[in-house]
């Protein structure tokens, strides 16, 4: 996904998994063209290539994709953000989600500069931080808060916090119990258990 071959690619010199992949990968690539066939990267990488080498091709495409929504932005390696350049054109109409701090899959070619980039990949772009969490209650959160806040990473700063409990029940509209859970398991935690269950029971009696 990195736009590399057998001709391009570079050794890293004392590397065992490079020595080896060093002799099997033009095996590999030979045994492709035979069949005609693509690996999964190539499935990626060579759609951008026909795409930078074919104005027509690009334009028709371009032409169909009049928006364009890409998630878990930060697991997005270098071929998927040239098809994105691609496929986006002078329209700019492209909408990203993702977390930098969720990036976890480096290891298979992901590059969170991707995310942390975009808005010089993509000028005029707006960044719109979503940092009131629904799933996951206050001390949570603030465990979370405290990992990120040690973090040496560049990465886009947010602080992670729950919304309102006036907010949670107009979110939740009428579903009360739903609400109720959330607000004993947070705001009250330290409420026994007994009067926990006490009042739910109550609840769904109602």
């Amino acid at each position: 996904n990195a736009f590399e071959d057998e001709t391009t690619w570079k050794v890293r010199e004392g590397d065992d998994y490079d020595e080896l992949a060093k002799e099997i990968f033009p095996k590999y690539r030979n045994a492709l063209r035979a069949f005609q066939a693509f690996d999964f990267d190539d499935l990626v990488t060579e759609a951008v290539r026909l795409l930078q080498r074919r104005d027509d091709i690009r334009e028709k495409w371009r032409a169909k994709i009049r928006y364009l929504m890409v998630d878990e932005y930060q697991d997005t390696n270098g071929s998927q953000l040239e098809l994105v350049r691609c496929l986006v054109g002078e329209h700019k109409n492209v909408m990203v989600v993702g977390d930098d701090d969720q990036s976890i899959y480096a290891w298979r070619g992901a590059d969170v500069r991707n995310i942390l980039d975009f808005e010089h990949h993509f000028a005029g772009a707006k960044v719109v931080k979503l940092e009131e969490n629904y799933r996951s209650i206050g001390a949570v959160l603030d465990v979370a808060n405290a990992v990120l806040a040690n973090s040496k990473a560049r990465r886009h700063g947010k602080v992670l916090k729950n919304p309102p409990p006036e907010v949670l029940f107009e979110d939740f509209g009428n579903d009360a119990l739903v609400f109720s859970l959330y607000y004993w398991l947070d705001v009250r935690s330290g409420t026994p258990a007994r009067q926990v269950a006490s009042d739910l029971r109550a609840m769904i009696e109602a």
